[in-house]
């Protein structure tokens, strides 16, 4: 099978990392649910939904419960531990924000409940975590394959995936990057750790194994 060598680098903040290839691969407690907490019918108010467990600095949070109450009942939102940075529909149970650089870190234990004025029903506990916002854009940074692992020329090369995550045993995220390049820039990394590696395809879409895995640490 086709196995381009690659070696990538780092250009950021003015700072050159230098890796050399190889070819060597390298619950929210949220729930959708909820059970009735107290009443006295037959019929229980309910709510469902899965909030997103997460928001970057300046971005737009909201999280619109879907809900319904016994005929003739008056449906009333309420929420417990309400992040500072929210806003709150009583009427409609929609929790929205945009969350500030003060904000970072996780907010725990929210829970928004449904009353009809007998019943209630709550959703599970749920936590929102405000990371930190993107910094300045990261250049990765690659050499040509001069050779397959075989020794041929590779004559026949497409492009290149990027696979970066924020282990360096889950690179869960890629970008194709076609055509004869040798670098590309990611504008939306939020800070923290981060995980790089580059492999090359050919027209027949084969891949080589990942370049050496680099670290880069980004803090706010």
């Amino acid at each position: 099978m086709t196995n381009f060598r690659t070696q990538i680098w780092i250009l950021f903040a003015a700072f050159t990392l230098v890796f050399s290839g190889c070819d060597q691969k390298v619950s929210d407690e949220a729930g959708t649910t909820a059970t009735s907490s107290t009443g006295s019918g037959t019929a229980s108010p309910t709510i469902l939904g899965t909030p997103e467990n997460s928001v970057q600095v300046g971005a737009a949070y909201s999280f619109h419960p879907t809900a319904t109450v016994p005929e003739g009942g008056a449906a009333t939102f309420s929420i417990v531990n309400q992040p500072s940075w929210t806003n709150f529909d009583a009427t409609t149970g929609t929790l929205t924000g945009t969350p500030t650089t003060s904000d970072v870190g996780t907010f725990a234990n929210i829970k928004i409940s449904i009353s009809d004025g007998g019943a209630s029903v709550a959703l599970p506990a749920f936590s929102i975590t405000v990371l930190a916002a993107s910094l300045e854009p990261v250049t990765l940074s690659w050499t040509v394959p001069q050779q397959n692992t075989d020794g041929s020329s590779p004559t026949n090369l497409a492009g290149y995936r990027i696979y970066y995550g924020s282990t360096p045993t889950n690179l869960n995220q890629v970008v194709t990057v076609e055509g004869n390049v040798t670098s590309y820039v990611l504008n939306q990394l939020a800070a923290g750790t981060w995980y790089f590696a580059v492999a090359a395809y050919n027209t027949a879409q084969v891949e080589s194994a990942l370049s050496s895995v680099v670290q880069l640490d980004l803090t706010g």
